[in-house]
């Protein structure tokens, strides 16, 4: 066990919240197909759902007990993080108080502008979603025309800033066929890449994201290629076992102020 396993031991057996997953809002000018927060009531709040989020004092509050509390990591998500006025504000807060922060974004609203303030920021990462290696893939899944184009610009802004990016793709019915396309993108774009395999319900309880999941053994196909997932990390030695960090290094925060393990 190495210097950072130990620290990551101690976090769970001390419940240290280590990891914060801060989502700002969920407003959003996506409207992916998958999403867990794209339902009618959501939609019919988002109109106003400004008025309600936690405002930039609040978060900075929220900030400095998470500070106190032993937090490190910290990734701002939504919704669209871009959507709020006072994200650099956020941010550069985030930033004085020494977290390693990282951000997770659809990337459509960041221009030249936007990126160079963000590698001002000295970021560990940006997240961004993709959802294929070409338009007709993405923009289905986003259901937005123009929005692969405009993910990949500013994918290429942030490379040339020395920004680390790290796609993020789920995988669902719609991509799966075209994984590997994607995969080799992210080789040509010299990023990060992660896939998520969790398609869940919405947050209203409605049922319809789970009939994207993959077919039975699609999965399978996937975590058996060792080019893509070297399974030895699942299968032997001291790995072999993951334990869920929710509720014991882990912890969750709503653009409203709710707390979930």
């Amino acid at each position: 066990m190495n210097i950072f396993e130990k620290f990551i031991f101690l976090t769970e057996k001390r419940n240290i919240p280590f990891t914060v997953n801060f989502e700002l809002t969920h407003r959003c000018n996506l409207r992916c197909i998958h999403c867990y927060l794209d339902n009618a009531k959501t939609q019919k709040f988002r109109k106003n759902a400004k008025n309600y989020e936690l405002t930039t004092d609040e978060i900075k509050n929220i900030l400095d007990q998470l500070a106190d509390a032993g937090s490190l990591w910290l990734v701002f998500t939504g919704g669209e993080i871009f959507l709020r006025k006072d994200l650099f504000a956020i941010a550069e807060y985030a930033r004085k108080k020494s977290f390693l922060l990282t951000i997770f974004t659809n990337a459509t609203l960041i221009d030249s502008k936007g990126a160079l303030r963000l590698a001002d920021l000295a970021l560990y990462q940006v997240q961004i979603s993709l959802y294929g290696a070409r338009p007709e893939t993405h923009d289905y899944v986003t259901r937005i025309k123009g929005s692969f184009a405009r993910t990949l610009q500013a994918v290429k802004l942030l490379k040339k800033l020395k920004i680390k990016v790290v796609l993020k793709t789920p995988l669902m019915k719609e991509n799966f066929p075209k994984y590997k396309e994607i995969i080799h993108l992210n080789e040509k774009l010299e990023t990060n890449w992660q896939m998520d395999p969790w398609i869940t319900p919405k947050n209203d309880g409605d049922q319809t994201p789970l009939a994207l999941r993959t077919l039975p053994g699609q999965m399978g196909e996937f975590f058996s290629n060792e080019k893509f997932f070297p399974k030895e990390e699942f299968t032997t030695g001291e790995k072999k076992r993951f334990i869920c960090s929710a509720g014991k290094n882990l912890v969750a925060i709503s653009p409203y102020g709710d707390v979930y393990p």
